[in-house]
């Protein structure tokens, strides 16, 4: 089993960028900062009006973003896609071009987004079941001290599932469960040097 070497990692992808900058500016600039750009334009930040209850300003950010939510999904699927495709550029010893790595990346987008909606569910199911658990045990020193070991959980898992997208991209898996189990086995013993 290959084992995470953060200082490779580091070294490897500060020398990846230098190489592929031109590159992957133009990546990014279409994928990343396009899409956060036509966001902002037709979706301005509410300006909120001072003297507003806190309830009234969440009233407000809630109506702005509950009309923003159509635009949200497929800003979030290109920007994914993006992130893919970078991945894709800077490791595939192939030098793939970019139509390519944009076809590559593009067929790795609905698995990254499916293991982010799995790791997503899975906290979820965590801090439910941890909620249930401190509200029949009805202490404020217990819940506490749950929420803290949720938290923890999250940054763990999180971390442990670092390496999804390059597993997608660069191993080209297409099951985002697989790619979540090697991502796993591939921090295993890296938690804390990852999170440092």
């Amino acid at each position: 089993m290959n084992q995470l070497d953060i200082s490779e990692a580091w070294k490897s992808a500060v020398r990846l960028v230098a190489t592929n900058r031109d590159m992957l500016g133009a990546i990014a600039g279409v994928f990343i900062l396009l899409p956060n750009l036509a966001f902002a334009f037709f979706y301005p930040e509410p300006q909120l009006p001072a003297g507003l209850s806190p309830r009234e300003q969440m009233t407000i950010l809630s109506e702005a973003y509950s009309r923003a939510a159509p635009l949200l999904l497929p800003i979030s699927l290109v920007q994914m896609a993006g992130m893919l495709i970078v991945i894709i550029v800077m490791t595939d010893r192939s030098r793939p071009t970019v139509a390519t790595a944009i076809r590559r990346g593009a067929l790795a987008t609905l698995p990254y987004f499916g293991a982010q909606i799995l790791v997503g569910m899975l906290l979820a199911t965590v801090f439910m079941a941890m909620a249930a658990l401190a509200a029949a045990i009805g202490s404020t020193a217990v819940a506490s001290a749950l929420i803290m070991l949720v938290v923890v959980l999250a940054a763990t898992i999180g971390l442990r599932m670092v390496l999804v997208a390059p597993v997608l991209a660069c191993e080209q898996e297409r099951n985002p469960v697989a790619a979540m189990r090697r991502s796993w086995r591939l921090t295993q013993g890296s938690a804390l040097r990852l999170a440092a």
